[in-house]
């Protein structure tokens, strides 16, 4: 046989080798192997899910922080154009008072 392939002894067809991930001596060993392979490959599926979904949160907080902040600084400018109206209001009734008195 090639290197880098081999005969399944289930369905006879000639498969290629990907990547051997272990190797195990007799049939009975094999199902044990694989099934540990599967369970370590679902963990780090898991883990990497779980780190993928941390990201997503803290990036949606960061926004959510930015939006926040932009919104603080538009009532700020709000105020600040208020106050300046109410003091040129304020201004022309102390110059009007004055005139009058």
């Amino acid at each position: 046989s090639a290197v880098g392939r081999f005969k399944c002894k289930v369905c006879g067809e000639t498969q290629n080798i990907g990547q051997v991930l272990g190797e195990v001596e007799g049939d009975k060993h094999v199902r044990a192997r694989v099934q540990a392979l599967n369970k370590q490959r679902g963990q780090q599926q898991e883990q990497m899910g779980t780190l993928a979904s941390s990201a997503k949160r803290a990036q949606h907080m960061l926004q959510q922080e930015e939006e926040d902040d932009g919104e603080e600084d538009d009532e700020e400018e709000e105020e600040h154009e208020h106050a300046q109206g109410e003091t040129h209001e304020h201004l022309d009734c102390v110059e009007q008072e004055a005139e009058q008195g």
